[in-house]
């Protein structure tokens, strides 16, 4: 939860820049893959030397993405089933959802849980 939570926070500090240097996990880099999958986001890796280990550094070509928001934290996780997905109000409409992980799909976004009818962890809310 500790690489989520500092995702969100230097993704949110950092919404208008071009370049984001971010933790270089692999839960970081899935996050990102699932936000360039709903085409919030558009952005390719910069490898260069002045970058340290441990960080990944992005350039942002496009950015739909207004704030993030962590929902599960170490203290109080939320799962949320394919029911509760379907009735959660907060994902009416095309300008938010979840990503969440799951057993069958990884890290994907709540639209994708919704089409394979599965549930699972919600890690963050993406508007």
């Amino acid at each position: 939860m500790k690489d989520v939570s500092d995702f969100i926070v230097r993704f949110n500090s950092s919404l208008t820049k071009k370049r984001l240097m971010l933790p270089d996990t692999k839960v970081t880099k899935e996050i990102l893959y699932t936000l360039k999958k709903t085409g919030f986001l558009q952005y390719k890796i910069i490898h260069d030397s002045s970058y340290k280990l441990g960080i990944l550094g992005i350039e942002v070509i496009s950015n739909q993405v207004r704030g993030l928001e962590l929902i599960s934290k170490s203290s109080r996780e939320v799962f949320l089933s394919y029911e509760d997905l379907l009735s959660d109000p907060k994902l009416k409409g095309p300008t938010s959802f979840y990503i969440m992980t799951t057993s069958k799909l990884g890290i994907t976004s709540s639209w994708e849980a919704l089409q394979q009818k599965v549930g699972g962890k919600v890690l963050l809310k993406v508007w």
